[in-house]
């Protein structure tokens, strides 16, 4: 009995916090009992059944709200950039509309800011997942349900198994988004305008295949089919013995196969014809007449992205995409250094994430803590100075001689895992 009722004030301590909290009493009580068992000296086995009790409902409870959090979060973020940028562009808008009428413009522009809004979660998603973290906790420290927890003996860095979990699921949908959702967008986000769903006319960037030593340029790009009209192909002596340029009034872009087709134009109506062309070993490999004898085929790797907006438009590929260009030549050695820090800051995201909710728990479960606001200010000042780390790192792996892509991704995340570290003797116990 004495044994047992040294428990009673934690017990009723931490049923009426349960209690605010809106769990099942049914699944608060049992851990409390083991708890008083193994005040009165039973196995240790009993430790791992209370453990395995929280966890079945303490969980679920904190990932729902995680989850409910970013949820809300998103359709706030979405709802004011929705909001600002359609009064700011609504001529725009009313230019590119077609139809007569509020409702035919309104209908406009929600289809155009359903489609940004898969650009916009893969921009901010991230940061919102660790925006949730720390509301999260901030409301498990205002409404008092960390000390019921710590008294039954579970460790505060428990807490960041649901956190974990949830961060597993969001960067799932991220990944899902950017692989399928994104690349299948493009064209509506290399265009840069308001409104715009790729159909229309864009400047053409030139571009060199640098493997065969092709200069591919236009008039105009129509992203949305991948359209090149006036387009001009200048063959050098790796293709042909004597120097030639290829022209037809429009060229389109074939991504390669799924049974070996190769990628590149075809060249309607092209001239000169393939007879007209003093073709080299390469050059017969590479031009290849198609069956109604005036349209050719130019097996490059050029793709219609490449033509415009090309500082940025990888950003909008699939990740096996993405590598691929990267293993292959580009034209120009920084938007080469672009492409391998976007695709290891795609590998680092997820992990960096990780970071920040390590980096939360001890900021916000302060041990000896003064206030909430103050820790909630603390912790975002620390979020704020491990972003500004990971943006510097971006700019200087932009830069070729300073630091290395692979490295201005890495660093920062090693940097935050050891100020992680540094900071685990502060969290409340």
């Amino acid at each position: 009995m004495r044994g047992e009722s040294g428990i009673w004030p934690t017990w009723n301590r931490g049923l009426g916090q349960m209690a605010l909290t809106g769990l099942r009493l049914s699944s608060v009580i049992p851990q409390f009992k083991l708890a008083s068992k193994t005040a009165s000296g039973r196995d240790g086995s009993l430790i791992r059944e209370r453990t395995h009790v929280v966890g079945k409902t303490f969980d679920r409870y904190l990932l729902h709200k995680f989850l409910f959090l970013f949820v809300g979060f998103f359709a706030a973020s979405m709802g004011l950039f929705a909001v600002i940028d359609g009064f700011t562009n609504l001529d725009e808008f009313q230019q590119k509309a077609s139809g007569d009428g509020s409702l035919t413009l309104l209908v406009f522009m929600a289809r155009n800011y359903a489609i940004q809004s898969s650009r916009v979660l893969d921009l901010i998603g991230p940061t919102l997942a660790t925006m949730s973290v720390v509301a999260v906790l901030a409301l498990m420290v205002r409404h008092g349900e960390i000390n019921p927890l710590l008294a039954a003996g579970v460790p505060t860095y428990r807490l960041a198994v649901p956190f974990l979990m949830g961060i597993l699921l969001v960067h799932g949908l991220l990944a899902a988004n950017s692989e399928l959702v994104i690349p299948r967008f493009a064209a509506y986000f290399v265009t840069g305008h308001h409104g715009e769903n790729g159909g229309e006319a864009q400047q053409v960037e030139p571009a060199r295949d640098r493997t065969k030593g092709i200069f591919i340029s236009g008039r105009e790009l129509i992203p949305a089919t991948g359209v090149l009209r006036d387009a001009e192909f200048r063959l050098n002596n790796l293709v042909v013995h004597r120097y030639a340029s290829l022209k037809a009034a429009q060229a389109k872009y074939y991504r390669q196969g799924e049974e070996g087709q190769q990628a590149g134009w075809v060249l309607k109506n092209a001239s000169p014809s393939f007879d007209e062309l003093s073709l080299t070993a390469l050059g017969r490999e590479t031009i290849i007449p198609q069956p109604n004898g005036t349209d050719l085929f130019v097996v490059t790797d050029v793709s219609w992205d490449q033509l415009h907006n090309k500082g940025t438009g990888f950003r909008y590929l699939s990740t096996p995409a993405l590598l691929e260009r990267v293993r292959r030549p580009m034209p120009g050695t920084p938007l080469r250094r672009s492409q391998v820090l976007h695709f290891h800051t795609r590998l680092t995201r997820p992990l960096l994430n990780v970071v920040g909710v390590f980096l939360v728990i001890p900021l916000i479960v302060r041990r000896e803590s003064r206030s909430l606001v103050t820790n909630i200010a603390v912790c975002m000042a620390a979020l704020a100075v491990i972003v500004g780390v990971v943006e510097l790192f971006q700019i200087l792996g932009g830069k070729p001689a300073l630091v290395s892509p692979e490295a201005a991704t890495w660093i920062p995340l090693i940097i935050g895992g050891g100020f992680c570290a540094w900071l685990s003797p502060q969290v409340q116990t």
